[in-house]
């Protein structure tokens, strides 16, 4: 029985059998289990915590080690769970190795993990695991020191390699098919409601066998806990309380730890309530994955809920004055609640007989038969048990004969009479084939698979630990010092709100990206090798050279033909290059600490951020209806116009990591080159212009070449998109690099350098003249001039202007713009205003309708092309085709509402106000120029989205701080101070209510069955191929969750569910909704159907139904799930069925 996992061989109870009675030694065994729980419990609440007043130590001790839990395991036979005491004893040498260094109290940790492997604890393990790993999780990030983790996985290897005798065996055991074939099977989800999880640690009446609720799998003893109201409120209060408390309350870091170890034990317990629910992760840890029920670990949370309770008590210790009458009060409080949770805990001892453990099945005898026996004319005799089997004397018979060992054969057994095999018809007992006439003393003997690489490991490590016995660490800070509290006094809020909302902005931003790449379907692979390349290479590269930055811009404006024709054959993809390559140039040189943003726009700016960093996880979400588990989900139908649920989430996350990315390079720019024009000039600008120069000979090669030249898409409207692959794009970068060219060149006197910087300008808009036609006046007009020749220069600017109509008057844009002028009525102007301001071909109005349903929180970011084509508003009759709202603030104020637009409305205010401040410096003639662009992105913003383009938007987000670098060429305006506090908080409140309210819209309005039942398009997952009951009408068999839209034959619905394969102990839920309402909510125990009548009171005349079984199911099983029926009244059976 050594390899099984769940005997102990280290029991006391084993060595006390020898002089006393057996039921006896368990007792007594379990009376020492207690005592070590105690004396854990003591340790950890005076030496770690610094408890001293005595009534709240043996009551904080008391909640943990009298809790419900395992007297209820006790009370039924469960021994596995006496190992469980050995949890604070652990944890208080885990805390001991960090606290003073010394290695040795890490190996003693291993050595108490390592008993309870021996003494069978495999339920229990997991558990500690768990709760080593948290606890080295969670001390390493508040020390902000690696050390924690190092000791954990210290005590875990140890551990493993002490209790390599009998780990190894086990391994063996549970990875084969016999152990496999033992297990029952447990219903799915394994969860336990809210009732159920208040009712297991207050309700006093609950016993072992108590039933509470359907969604019970398992005797209630697997749930229970009581430890009584008063622990439960006061567990309550001590996770609340170092949320309240000043930072620089003594020990509050290691309060708050331990409150967060409990809250995460107590989420463990809830078991599989959600599909992200962590029970269902750790079911999936491979050899102990068959030991666990999540409910178990309701111990836990008992364990570092008393911890919890001792931590606050401690404090308010501090706090309040010692007198003798306050304390008299709490120690009779406290004798209150022991005396409570003995007596309530003491009922389930009552009648309760010692029970042979459950693991015995596997392995024990037949009753009714001996411990060795023959099946044939062989004889029997002399059988002595064995520590590790039997000696037996066999006479031999005339014929062969089988003499069986009674126990089932497990790998290891073996005999001196033969070879040992198991024989079916005995239920699997094993026998050897003796000969006729054989006779002898022969032995059963067994030695598990694993034992001799066991024992090896168990010496190495034994010898191993002594040459570590004296070493020693520097301790852990746990708490910070004197001198550090008062630093941390003068740190203001606002330093920590800097330092997480931008690692908050930047891992939201990275994930993003990587979500962009795992939904590119047949490219995945592709494009997560661009996203790792692109940064990896350009983090190399930024770590030996300063300026990789300049390389990426140099590359911008190309890499779109680049990925189109020769690899990816996508010219978006070159979003994911960009983004991660210039990610990748600023990690090593980027402060994640501070925003160097200039002060005004810095809490606008980032809230803008964080709106698109909280936003698009919970869109991404909801474009999967979350239940991102389901097989084919992302390839389901989210839109009028078949954009899948893949292609939603990937156009999310190219909006948020775009804004996102905007806003982080900005703030690099700031931080790297507020004072120094020169080498920002050198380094990011002249890179970008050469970039746009390659664009621009391409395109001039374009209009007067070979259109088709690296033109995909736009040949045939006769534009120029260059290496871009969009004209759009490329018309506003071209206006973009002639305002730069022009910035450079003022101020310079060499006739060199005014020629070939005039050159490139004049051909980047030539280049963007046969694109948009649209001039650069505000270049032109602040070249510095004479005021005397300004007639003259109109006069050649109007002439230059004609010729360049006539020459291009083929070209789209000239035929475009020919189309859309209005003629010289009042009411073609009229019109023509209308459209080109308002409608804008339905774009406009559909953005209207959005802003009107969703003020507040719009309809999610990157979700306009998806959800336009719910509207109906095109000039062709059908649904509107996926662009933009043709306006930039339409288009923001649709996507993120009024309440996610505060930040960039605030931010155009603030920028407006800077813009308009006039420097009076010669450099303010630069800063003009270059404030051109802002006007012709500004200008062509009325009517497009110029920023939609990424490489249009860095270039954007550069020239804004070239600007600013001419008009505060010291930073002053900018500063680098921390924002005042109140700007922050307030930012908090707004992104939380953002973050709620498009939760809550994500959750109903805009969830893809309720924008398909408004819109009116097919939309269904979970439902298997229609059958036919007797009556010859037609149902179907749902998974665990399904949802349909299909077009209703009448307004009234009756809806009918079943299950046949529940009964009373293993009772299903089920729920069904229309629409938004739950109309089924019921607890099926057997096959009788449960119907509801619904109306479909809104247009169109779509039905949606939503069901949930509290279930998990196979696949290859439909009958196992829900069966469910609709019937229109008064229309044909088969008109309700028509789910495509």
């Amino acid at each position: 029985m050594w390899h099984l996992p769940q005997v102990a061989i280290l029991s006391p109870a084993s060595l006390l059998s020898a002089i006393v009675p057996l039921s006896l030694g368990i007792e007594i065994n379990v009376v020492l289990h207690y005592w070590v729980a105690f004396l854990g419990m003591h340790l950890l609440l005076t030496r770690a915590i610094g408890l001293s007043f005595l009534p709240f130590v043996v009551f904080a001790a008391s909640v943990f080690t009298l809790g419900g839990a395992m007297a209820m395991h006790l009370a039924v036979g469960d021994q596995t769970v006496l190992p469980v005491f050995y949890l604070p004893l652990l944890m208080f040498f885990v805390y001991r190795t960090a606290r003073t260094g010394a290695l040795r109290d890490a190996l003693f940790a291993a050595g108490i993990l390592a008993l309870a492997i021996y003494n069978g604890g495999f339920q229990i393990v997991p558990m500690a695991l768990m709760a080593v790993g948290a606890w080295a999780a969670c001390v390493a990030v508040g020390a902000r020191d690696w050390r924690p983790i190092a000791i954990a996985v210290l005590v875990v290897v140890c551990a493993a390699a002490y209790a390599g005798p009998k780990l190894a065996p086990v391994a063996e055991f549970v990875s084969g098919d016999q152990f496999r074939r033992t297990l029952e099977p447990i219903d799915h989800p394994d969860r336990m409601t809210p009732d159920m999880i208040w009712r297991a640690y207050t309700d006093s009446s609950l016993g072992a066998q108590s039933h509470v609720s359907g969604a019970q799998r398992h005797g209630w003893w697997e749930y229970g806990n009581y430890i009584g109201l008063l622990a439960a409120s006061g567990i309550g209060l001590s996770v609340l309380w170092p949320l309240v408390v000043p930072s620089t309350t003594p020990q509050r870091s290691f309060a708050a730890m331990l409150a967060l170890m409990a809250v995460w034990f107590l989420v463990v317990s809830a078991g599989e309530f959600h599909p992200f629910a962590p029970a269902l992760g750790l079911a999936r840890l491979p050899l102990v994955s068959s030991f666990r029920i999540p409910s178990r670990y309701t111990i836990a949370f008992g364990l570092f809920g008393a911890l919890t309770i001792g931590a606050a008590a401690r404090a308010a210790a501090r706090l309040l004055p010692a007198t003798p009458r306050l304390q008299r009060s709490v120690a009779v409080v406290c004798a209150i609640a022991v005396a409570e949770l003995v007596f309530v805990n003491q009922r389930h001892f009552r009648n309760a007989a010692s029970q042979t453990p459950v693991v015995n099945e596997i392995q024990t005898a037949d009753a009714e038969r001996p411990r060795v026996w023959s099946d044939g004319t062989a004889k029997v005799t002399d059988v002595v048990p064995t520590f590790n089997g039997a000696r037996f004397s066999v006479i031999g018979g005339y014929e062969p004969s089988k003499v069986f060992l009674n126990q089932r054969y497990a790998p290891g057994w073996q005999s001196s009479a033969g070879t040992v095999r198991p024989d079916p018809q005995t239920d699997g007992r094993m026998f050897v084939q003796v000969a006729a006439g054989q006779t002898g003393r022969f032995s059963f003997s067994f030695v598990p698979p694993g034992l001799t690489a066991g024992m090896v490991l168990l010496f190495v490590a034994v010898a191993v630990s002594a040459l570590v016995w004296n070493r020693r660490w520097s301790p852990v800070a746990f708490e910070r010092t004197a001198g550090t509290r008062q630093a941390a006094e003068r740190t203001q809020f606002a330093d920590r709100a800097e330092r997480v909302t931008k690692n908050v902005v930047l891992w939201s931003m990275a994930g993003a990206v990587m979500a962009r790449a795992f939904v590119g379907g047949p490219n995945q692979t592709t494009l997560i090798v661009i996203v790792i390349g692109s940064f990896a290479i350009a983090r190399a590269t930024s770590a030996r050279w300063e300026h990789a930055d300049g390389i990426v811009l140099a590359s911008m404006y190309v890499a779109p033909a680049v990925f189109s024709r020769f690899w990816v054959h996508d010219g978006s993809v070159y979003s994911m290059y960009l983004a991660a390559g210039l990610l990748g140039a600023i990690w090593p040189r980027w402060s994640r600490r501070q925003w160097s943003l200039p002060t005004p726009w810095r809490v606008p700016l980032v809230g803008w951020a964080l709106t698109a960093a909280v936003g698009w996880p919970i869109i991404a979400a909801r474009e999967v209806d979350f239940h991102p588990e389901l097989a084919g989900i992302l390839d389901m139908p989210n839109s009028t116009l078949g954009i899948s649920a893949r292609g939603a989430i990937a156009i999310a996350a190219d909006a948020a990591a775009m804004l996102m990315l905007g806003i982080v390079w900005l703030d690099w720019l700031f931080e790297r080159y507020a004072n120094d024009g020169p080498r920002f000039r050198r380094t990011i600008i002249l890179p970008l212009i050469v970039s746009g120069c390659i664009a621009s000979v391409v395109a001039a090669y374009q209009l007067f070449g070979d259109m088709t030249f690296l033109n995909p898409g736009w040949a045939e409207f006769h534009r120029a998109s260059a290496t871009m692959v969009d004209a759009n794009a490329f018309g506003m970068s071209a206006v973009l690099c002639s305002c730069g060219c022009l910035a450079l060149i003022e101020g310079r006197r060499r006739t060199w350098d005014r020629l070939m910087l005039g050159l490139v300008a004049e051909m980047i808009a030539l280049a963007f003249a046969a694109q948009s036609l649209l001039r650069s006046p505000v270049s032109g007009d602040h070249v510095p001039r004479r005021h005397g020749r300004r007639p003259l220069v109109l006069a050649i600017t109007s002439v230059a202007a004609a010729v360049l109509l006539v020459a291009f008057r083929h070209t789209g844009p000239v035929l475009r713009l020919g189309w859309i002028l209005p003629t010289a009525s009042l009411e073609s102007i009229a019109g023509f205003t209308k459209q080109m301001l308002w409608v804008r071909a339905g774009y406009g109005t559909a953005a209207v309708e959005m802003i009107r349903s969703n003020p507040w929180f719009g309809v999610g970011i990157g979700s306009f092309p998806l959800i336009v084509g719910d509207y109906p508003f095109s000039h062709l009759g059908g649904p509107l085709a996926p662009d933009n709202a043709q306006n930039w603030i339409r288009h923001n104020l649709a996507e993120l509402g009024l309440i996610g637009s505060i930040g960039w409305i605030l931010w155009t205010v603030v920028l407006l106000i800077a813009l308009f401040r006039r420097s009076g410096a010669w450099r303010d003639r630069r800063a003009t120029i270059v404030a051109g662009t802002f006007v012709g992105v500004v200008v062509v913003s009325q009517v497009g989205m110029p920023t939609q383009n990424l490489a249009v938007a860095i270039t954007f987000w550069t020239f804004l701080f070239w600007h600013c670098s001419y008009r505060w060429p010291t930073a002053a305006p900018p500063g680098r101070g921390f924002s005042e506090s109140w700007k922050w908080a307030l930012m908090g409140v707004l992104l939380a209510t953002f973050a709620a309210g498009t939760l809550r819209t994500s959750l109903t309005t805009l969830r893809p069955p309720m924008r398909a039942r408004h819109a009116g398009w097919n939309y269904d997952y979970g439902f298997y191929l229609p059958e036919r009951t007797a009556d010859g009408e037609e149902y179907r068999w749902t998974k665990q969750n399904a949802v349909a839209v299909i077009p209703a034959a009448s307004r009234a619905v009756k809806l009918i569910v079943w299950a046949v394969r529940a009964d009373a102990h293993h009772p299903v839920m089920a729920r069904v909704w229309h629409d938004e309402q739950l109309v089924i909510d019921t607890v099926l125990h057997d096959n009788r159907p449960v119907s509801a009548d619904a109306v479909i009171d809104k247009n169109p005349q779509w039905l949606m139904i939503r069901t949930y079984l509290d279930r998990t199911l196979p696949e290859s099983q439909p009958d196992l799930g829900l069966a469910v029926q609709w019937t229109f009244a008064g229309a044909p059976t088969h008109a309700s069925t028509s789910v495509r």
